[in-house]
């Protein structure tokens, strides 16, 4: 399986193909987060990682998977 991301997009919604992505400068790719044309595999360990940089230490991981579920279906 492919893991590279197909497409970006910032949080404006502006979105540029992977391959003009890849000849920006660094300084314009940030804020810009990857899109994947298939789920992230993320385990409920690296869901509680991930909460845990933010400072979120009590997750519900139950409603986080049933959020990644429905953004999957978009």
């Amino acid at each position: 399986m492919n893991n590279e991301p197909y497409i970006w997009m910032d949080d404006l919604g502006t979105t540029i193909g992977n391959d003009a992505y890849k000849e920006l400068d660094d300084n314009l790719k940030d804020g810009l987060f990857a899109l994947y044309t298939h789920p992230a595999d993320l385990t409920d360990e690296k869901i509680i990682a991930i909460g845990y940089q933010f400072g979120e230490l009590d997750l519900n991981i139950e409603m986080i998977r049933a959020i990644l579920k429905k953004a999957s279906e978009r």
